[in-house]
């Protein structure tokens, strides 16, 4: 069945006449005419009647006509689905990132996007940087948070510089120390210090640190996770964490930035020429707004410096 040819059944439905239909779709008489004729010898029934000077539906018309109406219906719902589906965002978008932005940047970029984009599936791993960027060259994901102690193939994947991770002490508000303004590797000598399971680098770093410095600290506990680092900053112990400090600071707690120069360039990485997809574009470029906003509503609340953030963000661009 032509649906040409019942496009001009409705509109006969509709304009009563083959001349009105004709000027309507902008055809000859005789060729709408011709349509309906077809038509009626496919299906072999009588789909009109003379009236007079004109024609008009027969039963069998109308009964088609109203079945007609429902395929011409589906037909624009459809287009229209079309439409929408070209101007939104579908897509799957799998996520690598280390536990600190998992705990806290990711869970907001996640909400605005599945607010605004009912297509958009979001997966989220928490893993390395490493373990991120050997899943990413793997297509086990599709963005990942990395650091500046992992070496990129820059001919295959491309980076987004977001912003520099500082070492951040979490104590109890009692604590001794709670009344310093910033705290240095030497303040912590022959205290209860938990750290954080931290990649080895940085561990290293600190281990390092408080060498050159001639500090032993008594290490009391190495945690992997934050409710972990949480009871243990209850208990007593002073906690040294990579990351965002809203991960340390909570009721009962305060939280320190550690005067320690070393510190974790944290990059975003894509594989290259993926950023066309649409769901991986709204996401980085969520993720990157989201990274600096936050930057600058920490402003001027650092705990080592009042004039710096919590977390110095770098002009957000491909590298």
């Amino acid at each position: 069945m032509d649906i040409i040819k019942l496009g001009a059944l409705r509109e006969l439905a509709r304009r009563k006449s083959i001349g009105a239909v004709a000027e309507a779709l902008h055809r000859s008489q005789s060729a709408i005419s011709q349509q309906i004729g077809n038509l009626q010898r496919e299906l072999g029934v009588d789909l009109i009647e003379r009236c007079g000077r004109g024609v008009r539906l027969t039963f069998a018309g109308r009964k088609l006509v109203a079945r007609a109406d429902r395929i011409f219906s589906e037909l624009e719902a459809a287009r229209m689905e079309l439409v929408a589906l070209k101007h939104s965002v579908v897509g799957h978008v799998r996520i690598g990132a280390f536990p600190s932005a998992v705990a806290t940047l990711i869970p907001g970029t996640i909400s605005t996007l599945l607010k605004a984009h009912s297509g958009i599936e979001l997966n989220v791993n928490e893993m390395e940087a490493q373990e991120a960027l050997s899943a990413l060259s793997d297509f086990a994901i599709d963005v990942a948070l990395i650091d500046n102690q992992v070496s990129v193939d820059k001919s295959l994947i491309e980076t987004v510089a977001l912003m520099d991770d500082f070492f951040y002490i979490g104590m109890p508000r009692h604590h001794p120390l709670a009344s310093r303004g910033h705290l240095a590797l030497a303040d912590l000598d022959g205290l209860n210090v938990a750290i954080a399971a931290m990649p080895p680098a940085y561990f290293l770093m600190l281990a390092n640190g408080f060498a050159g410095v001639d500090v032993s600290p008594c290490i009391t506990a190495r945690y992997a996770s934050f409710a972990m680092m949480r009871v243990l900053i209850e208990a007593g112990d002073v906690a040294i964490s990579l990351g965002q400090p809203m991960c340390i600071d909570q009721r009962g707690s305060i939280v320190r930035r550690l005067d320690f120069a070393p510190r974790r360039e944290v990059s975003l990485a894509y594989r290259k020429y993926q950023r066309e997809n649409p769901a991986l574009r709204v996401f980085i470029e969520q993720f990157c707004a989201d990274v600096a906003a936050f930057d600058t509503h920490r402003k001027g609340h650092d705990p080592l410096d009042e004039r710096k953030p919590y977390l110095v963000a770098n002009k957000v661009e491909a590298r």
